[in-house]
């Protein structure tokens, strides 16, 4: 699992999240579905000028950059959405 983001928005990752809630959340889905999860990886792409919020893709979820924020800017209904569209991206798969 990898984290792909343009440098000036580097700093407003919550990595070690991201990487736990995708890792929970596939688990989940694997006991939900019986079915292991079909591919060998599973990268993040925050995507600049990306008119979506977010897009999966085999292995991967592309994401708008404009979902990151500084961290006194990011509201816990901010963060919980972005961990939420994590886990609706993630049923796609």
């Amino acid at each position: 699992m990898r984290i792909f983001v343009r440098k000036s928005k580097q700093a407003y990752v919550e990595a070690e999240l991201m990487f736990k809630v995708c890792n929970e959340t596939i688990k989940f889905y694997e006991t939900l579905f019986s079915c292991p999860y079909p591919f060998s990886k599973y990268d993040i792409i925050y995507c600049p000028e990306f008119r979506i919020t977010a897009m999966e893709n085999v292995g991967a979820t592309t994401f708008t950059d404009r979902v990151l924020l500084p961290k006194d800017q990011m509201t816990d209904v901010m963060l919980m959405r972005h961990v939420y569209v994590h886990q609706h991206e993630l049923a796609h798969t």
